[in-house]
């Protein structure tokens, strides 16, 4: 049984893990999260709000500040603990983002400003769905 379970796990790496909090940008990078040791899960990472610091263990999953009741989660795109409502995780690019940035649907890259067109081909065709 456990050399099964071993092949489940090949084959699907979120086996195991509750996903529910998991922001895009964490469940992308299973295998980066997964590697982590306990040292590394217990490193103390300070909140974009400087209110609180608190391990990267709770930044994995969304985690809110006990002080300003912000919302962070921790960008494996950018190595550091991010603000949920300043920042998203482009499932296309694979990349997390700007907040003010959205993926064109024309030339398949994110574009920078929140409003159309797009910067990089002048398409107006944002995916609705990111």
């Amino acid at each position: 049984m456990p050399g099964w379970l071993s092949l489940l796990e090949l084959q699907n790496p979120l086996n195991g893990i509750d996903v529910t909090q998991m922001p895009t940008c964490a469940i992308e990078n299973v295998q980066r999260y997964k590697a982590l040791s306990r040292a590394e899960l217990d490193v103390m990472m300070e909140l974009p709000c400087e209110c609180e610091q608190v391990p990267l263990q709770k930044l994995i999953n969304q985690h809110s500040c006990s002080k300003c009741d912000g919302l962070y989660w921790y960008s494996f795109c950018m190595g550091d603990v991010v603000q949920e409502s300043c920042t998203w995780h482009c499932t296309k690019c694979g990349t997390c983002r700007d907040w003010q940035e959205w993926h064109c649907l024309r030339c398949n890259r994110c574009s920078y400003g929140v409003t159309l067109p797009c910067d990089g081909c002048g398409s107006r065709e944002r995916d609705p769905w990111i």
